[in-house]
């Protein structure tokens, strides 16, 4: 039996100076570890404010700050636990499909999503009792 894909940090190139200002890019296929089939983008959550509290059965994502700090506890049907602080516009946190996920913004974050699927219901998963009883992703 092959282990769980991991959350990880990617990197992405910041091309610029201290003087004007950078960028960092995101070529399809380059870095993200899937198709990015939907985006969107989170703003405006009061200091202290959560969102997620749930899984997805199937889609991945990339959450990268745009602007602010936003922290992110997740947790596998293993119970692993993994905590990650995210605050540079050049990072993005890789969450592979069947993590709990729960985020905190301070500092007037704004958090962009990449996701590998459009948003389906049937892929949430709201509850945690239903999320604690699920086995790794069989695709593993």
């Amino acid at each position: 039996m092959q282990s769980m894909k991991q959350p990880h940090l990617l990197s992405f190139d910041a091309v610029g100076t201290v003087e004007n200002g950078f960028q960092s890019i995101v070529q399809p296929n380059q870095l993200v570890p899937f198709d990015v089939r939907h985006f969107f983008w989170i703003f405006d959550v009061p200091d202290f404010g959560e969102w997620g509290n749930h899984a997805h059965r199937s889609a991945e994502q990339v959450l990268i700050p745009m602007q602010g700090v936003v922290r992110v506890w997740l947790e596998n049907p293993r119970r692993r636990k993994f905590e990650f602080e995210l605050h540079r516009p050049d990072q993005g946190l890789l969450i592979p499909a069947r993590y709990w996920h729960r985020i905190q913004f301070y500092d007037r974050a704004v958090l962009l999503v990449l996701s590998s699927q459009a948003s389906h219901e049937t892929d949430y998963l709201t509850d945690y009792a239903v999320f604690r009883t699920l086995k790794e992703d069989p695709r593993e």
